[in-house]
């Protein structure tokens, strides 16, 4: 890389850092304009070149987007590129379901607990309104997945930390994905709605060590639950591919009352 390129990118980096501390510290809100090309020209010092690099990295580092007529604008939060980042690692790192469910465990099992502890009146009424909601969706809907897991969202909302909230966001997104139907799974309604209660009982009487315990109780079984159906699926042989009609027309049959003619 020559010595120009180089400093040009050095620059773009510092300006870009510096933007991004600015969004940051004054909690620019979504669709917030961000100084013209021109004006980051006169206050850094710096080429025009120099200014489009910062703005490509902060878009890749999801905060502003770029429009003709618009310049720089700050983007929508930093947790949905964040997600939308992670899935796309989870795509290309082809995750089995036994490596998805071993992280879920995990991951709610403190979820659970540490929800129980920071949870709030309007925690636990959302999460009774999500249950209450799945009890009368038809039970194979997408309606009913999307509540199914809405739970679980509530849940890691209700711990206050938005760590949880975004893995989980991602982890749940990548379920959505119908390319990525393997790791999707058939639920029991009945089952699932009985162990999200247990789960919401813990949290009411604020019980962190009963919340963990009924969190993997209900995760273990909806695991145990998709193995059996991935298994019944490898058990099942393919279809055998159906054979096209012969279109070539079938030479005349000669008639058995009729000597063949010698010429």
């Amino acid at each position: 890389m020559q010595d120009d390129q180089l400093r040009r990118v050095v620059l773009s980096d510092v300006i870009a850092d510096r933007l991004q501390d600015h969004i940051l510290r004054n909690e620019l809100s979504a669709g917030t304009s961000l100084p013209t090309e021109f004006e980051l020209m006169k206050q850094y010092g710096v080429g025009r070149s120099a200014v489009r690099e910062a703005a490509k990295v902060l878009v890749q580092r999801g905060l502003v987007d770029v429009r003709p007529g618009k310049g720089m604008t700050v983007s929508a939060p930093l947790g949905d590129a964040v997600t939308k980042q992670l899935i796309t690692h989870l795509r290309m790192s082809q995750a089995s379901p036994a490596q998805l469910f071993e992280v879920r465990e995990l991951l709610e099992t403190a979820i659970a607990r540490s929800a129980a502890i920071h949870r709030s009146e309007e925690d636990l009424a959302e999460l009774r309104r999500i249950l209450l909601e799945a009890d009368i969706v038809p039970e194979n809907s997408a309606t009913y997945m999307q509540l199914d897991l809405g739970f679980h969202q509530g849940l890691a909302r209700a711990t206050k930390n938005p760590f949880y909230v975004l893995v989980v966001s991602a982890i749940f997104l990548l379920l959505r994905d119908p390319s990525l139907a393997p790791l999707r799974y058939s639920t029991n309604r009945k089952l699932t709605q009985t162990e999200h209660r247990e789960v919401l009982a813990a949290l009411e009487s604020g019980d962190a060590d009963e919340a963990a315990i009924a969190a993997v109780r209900h995760l273990k079984r909806v695991r145990r639950s998709m193995e059996e159906v991935l298994a019944e699926r490898r058990r099942i042989p393919p279809k055998a591919p159906v054979k096209k009609a012969a279109t070539a027309r079938a030479r005349p049959r000669r008639s058995p009352s009729r000597p063949a003619r010698r010429t």
